[in-house]
This record gives structure tokens, C-alpha cells and sequence, in this order.
């Protein structure tokens, strides 16, 4: 009997149900897309972030903060880098120990610079390929295209480098264009740098790592105290953006959420009003009838229930198809599927309905049947 009536309540009274389910269904989707946003937009923000390349530096502590690295400052050990990939474990993304010394190309004097060349895409994902392919080999070297057309040398050729031990030949595996004074440097492995040099040291470490600014900051500050020789430099603009964004579109989709709630719940509770305006000789009816007061709530509470836990549902779904449209046009990438947005825009939509209909459900309840039909 009971069900008899909540279905033939909503299917008489559709033209309501279905705005009231509109409503609410607008505000659960748009909430869940936020939800989606909010738990995915951290990582995808850092993502990006991380695109810039190198956000964590380590150096000699006698080193100057300007330390360019070719003059005769401080040196780091082979093991040092060792132990801060140690440290870092899988927060690293990329790392490498890199040397820089003043050598020669052909009879030009050039920087260059030994590093890792595994890692160069991953340090320093800005770098722009003119020509050729990042290097594979220890034999391979990279050149910056001011001294590519100094030297007037392409990819694929043969150019001697000279240090201050001695010569040796590297084939030309890559052009770069960074911007800055790279572009006048050649870069060969470490162990090609080593053989320039006569030793093994380092100028600096480099390694881009994930996780938030501060968990950064952190390992930098674990690194100071387990290698009381260097010290580690973070790249602040880059930690400031990321810890300035997050927050900032935490609380503005908070902040939207809830406006939208409200209003979605202001919408529904006028609506639901009207239906129980309307239906008030009905339930002056069945109250006449012997129906408890605790029952005919019941029956407007429980049809307020199913369609909040139809609009969560399906707000649910319309969620994730706008995180994914929003994501590609913020990051470019897609939106990651979150379970747990799906019971959070049932109970959303629930409590939200619910709550609209709290206020016309008392009212129900405390009709008096004889004024009712009387049409008082």
C-alpha cells in the first residue's frame, strides 16, 4: 500500500518530481566534478609543474649561491650523488650528478658540462630537440645551437672536446635550443667529463621530485642533515606556484560546491513546498482516513529520498564526463575515475533532499484534516 502510493505520488505528480530532480541533479553533477577536480588537481597540477624541469639542487656548502661552477669552488663526490638518490628513493623523478669545467671545442674555448645524459629529458623537459635525438651513448655528446653553428657542425658528426687532461672525440647526437646559456655549451656523460677533467668530482646535483612544496622542502632539509657538507636550494617559484595553486582551487570549488547546494536545496524546497500545497486535501484524506502523522511524513520524506538518490546517481555520472572536459581544457590530460565521488554525491544528494523536504514534510504532518477539506 505504501509503495502503491509513493509511485502513483510521483508519477501524477511528475511535472514537479522532474524539476525537483532537475535541480538537484544540476547541483550533484556540478559538485561531483568539482570532487574530481579537487582529488585529482594536485597531482595534475604538479604534473605540470614538474614540466620545468629540475626543482631541487644540491651543492657544495662552500660553494657561492652564484656559483656558476667552472671556476675553483667546491667539489662533490660521486658518492654524494649516490646518497641523495639513496634519499630520495621514489620521490625522484630524474637525478644526476652533473660537472662543469671551461674546455675547449676544436680551438674555441666552451663550458661544458657532464651529466647524466639518460636524464636531460626529464631535467630539463623545456630543452627544445633542433636536430637529432637525445644521446644514448657515452661516446655522444649534445651541443647548444649557438655552438652547433659556431663550430658549423649537424647531428651526426664528430667534434673534439678538450679539458684539462687531454682530448676526445664524441659523435654530435643532438642540437638543443634552451634560451639561456646553454645554448653555448656542450654536454657529454660524466664519464666522458671525468676523462676531460682527471677526476671524478661534481659541481652539483640535480633532480626533479615529486610530491608537495613542503614534502620538498622536507627531503631537502633530510639531505642537509645526513650530508652535513652540502647544502640544497629548492626551486622557489617553482614551490611557490604549487603551493599557492592547490589551496586556491580547493577553496574556490569548495566554495562553488556549496553555493550551488544551496541553491540547488532552496530550488528543491520550494518545490517540494508546492507539491505538498497541493496535495493537501490528499493528505487531509488519508489522515481522516486513520493514517498517523508519523507515516504521511514518512511518505514525503522517503519520495524527497529517491530522487536525491536519483540525482546523486546521476550527478554522479554527469560529474565525471565534466571533470574529464575540464581537465583536458586546464591540463590537457584526461580526468582520473575517483570511487569514492560516487557514495559522496549519493549522500550529498540525499542530505540535500531531505533537507528540502524536512520543512514541508512537518507542515504535513501537522495538517488538520477537517480545515483541509474545507478548503480553509
Amino acid at each position: 500500500m505504501f509503495l502503491r502510493l509513493l509511485l502513483g505520488s510521483l508519477v501524477r505528480r511528475r511535472d514537479r518530481a522532474l524539476l525537483c530532480l532537475a535541480s538537484l541533479t544540476t547541483a550533484c553533477g556540478l559538485t561531483a566534478t568539482l570532487l574530481h577536480l579537487a582529488l585529482d588537481s594536485e597531482a595534475k597540477a604538479t604534473r605540470e609543474l614538474r614540466a620545468y624541469g629540475a626543482n631541487l639542487t644540491v651543492l657544495p656548502r662552500g660553494a657561492a649561491a652564484g656559483a656558476s661552477g667552472v671556476g675553483p669552488e667546491a667539489r662533490l663526490r660521486r658518492e654524494d650523488g649516490e646518497a641523495v638518490a639513496a634519499r630520495l628513493g621514489g620521490q625522484a623523478i630524474a637525478i644526476s650528478g652533473v660537472r662543469y669545467f671551461v674546455g675547449a671545442s676544436g680551438e674555441r674555448p666552451a663550458v661544458i658540462g657532464g651529466i647524466d645524459l639518460q636524464a636531460l629529458p626529464a631535467l630539463f623537459p623545456y630543452w627544445q630537440l633542433e636536430a637529432g635525438e637525445w644521446p644514448r651513448n657515452a661516446d655522444e655528446c649534445v651541443l647548444g645551437t649557438r655552438l652547433a653553428d659556431l663550430l658549423r657542425t649537424r647531428v651526426g658528426q664528430t667534434v673534439t672536446l678538450g679539458g684539462p687532461a687531454g682530448r676526445r672525440s664524441f659523435r654530435v647526437a643532438a642540437i638543443v635550443r634552451a634560451g639561456d646559456a646553454t645554448d653555448s655549451q656542450a654536454m657529454v656523460s660524466l664519464d666522458g667529463a671525468a676523462a676531460l677533467t682527471g677526476d671524478r668530482s661534481l659541481t652539483m646535483i640535480l633532480a626533479t621530485v615529486t610530491g608537495r612544496a613542503a614534502e620538498v622542502a622536507a627531503v631537502a632539509r633530510a639531505i642537509e642533515a645526513e650530508l652535513p657538507h652540502v647544502r640544497t636550494a629548492v626551486a622557489r617559484p617553482l614551490a611557490a606556484a604549487e603551493a599557492a595553486l592547490v589551496p586556491r582551487l580547493r577553496g574556490l570549488m569548495a566554495a562553488v560546491s556549496v553555493v550551488v547546494l544551496v541553491v540547488a536545496g532552496l530550488t528543491a524546497g520550494a518545490t517540494l513546498a508546492g507539491a505538498a500545497l497541493d496535495r493537501q486535501r490528499e493528505i487531509a484524506l488519508m489522515k481522516a482516513l486513520g493514517a498517523e502523522d508519523v507515516r504521511v511524513a514518512r511518505l514525503f520524506l522517503v519520495e524527497a529520498l529517491l530522487l536525491g538518490a536519483a540525482a546523486g546517481a546521476i550527478g554522479a555520472a554527469i560529474g565525471l564526463g565534466g571533470a574529464h572536459l575540464l581537465m583536458r581544457s586546464l591540463f590537457g590530460l584526461a580526468a582520473t575515475f575517483r570511487p569514492t565521488v560516487i557514495p559522496i554525491t549519493l549522500v550529498l544528494g540525499v542530505v540535500a533532499a531531505m533537507a528540502a523536504a524536512w520543512l514541508p514534510a512537518v507542515r504535513i504532518a501537522r495538517l488538520e484534516p477537517a480545515v483541509a477539506l474545507r478548503g480553509e
